[in-house]
């Protein structure tokens, strides 16, 4: 049987010379996109890292840090994905019967506790302290879907 050690000694079928080369570290239209369309059906970081195509978390990050247009692709994909999360979280709502409102509920709770985690500033809690000389100060917490 044809094979080769790789640099931990396990023992890897085919030749060497067809090994992809491990992870890509280096950045290309094609990847990223890939990656941004898993965000959108919400595959999670961690889902992506088990496939030997995708980068690994560290390079995302450097990746968002180092082209502007690849961390607003991962943004919109992001947004896609919370603002998705919660239709579907709301349609049920809607269907629900009434020996399924509990669930309802929870999955509606679940849901937009998902879409604060994911994208905190645009539905997350917003915390402000207000006041001046001629009033105290007071904490004002503003919350998902209040004006």
């Amino acid at each position: 049987m044809k094979g080769y050690r790789d640099n931990l000694g396990r023992f890897i079928k085919g030749n060497p010379s067809n090994k992809l080369g491990g992870r890509p570290t280096k950045y290309n239209d094609k990847i990223a996109l890939e990656f941004s369309e898993r965000i959108k059906i919400r595959t999670t970081l961690a889902v992506c890292e088990d496939d030997p195509d995708m980068p690994v978390r560290n390079t995302i990050w450097e990746w968002q840090a180092k082209y502007p247009n690849f961390r607003t692709q991962c943004e919109e994909s992001k947004l896609i994905y919370a603002e998705n999360l919660l239709e579907k979280a709301q349609q049920d709502v809607e269907n629900t019967n009434r020996e399924d409102v509990q669930v309802a509920a929870l999955k509606l709770k679940s849901a937009t506790w998902r879409a604060e985690r994911v994208l905190n500033r645009r539905y997350g809690s917003t915390t402000k302290i207000v006041g001046n000389s001629d009033e105290p100060v007071s904490v004002v917490i503003k919350h998902i879907g209040s004006d």
